[in-house]
């Protein structure tokens, strides 16, 4: 799932979010009644996520934290062109 730098990102359940436990390698996490809001880490960078039912199934996510272009993109970024 692609983000940007501080980007918040809502991950709802089908259950209640309070019946999974979530973990995330990077960025903060916090819990509201149906849902977590993932804030993505200042750093740019590959981030994974775990969200497992509890006595249950796991998912693993899959985060890429994106570079933000200032401006239209002219000649390269960060040596690519």
């Amino acid at each position: 799932m692609p983000a940007l730098p501080g980007q918040r990102i809502r991950i709802r359940p089908a259950l209640p979010a309070s019946d999974f436990d979530y973990r995330a390698s990077g960025g903060s996490v916090e819990l509201e009644a149906d849902a977590w809001i993932w804030t993505a880490p200042d750093r740019p960078g590959v981030h994974a996520a775990r969200v497992r039912e509890r006595g249950g199934a796991t998912i693993d996510l899959t985060f890429l934290v994106a570079h933000p272009v200032d401006g239209p993109l002219v000649g390269a970024l960060n040596g690519y062109e």
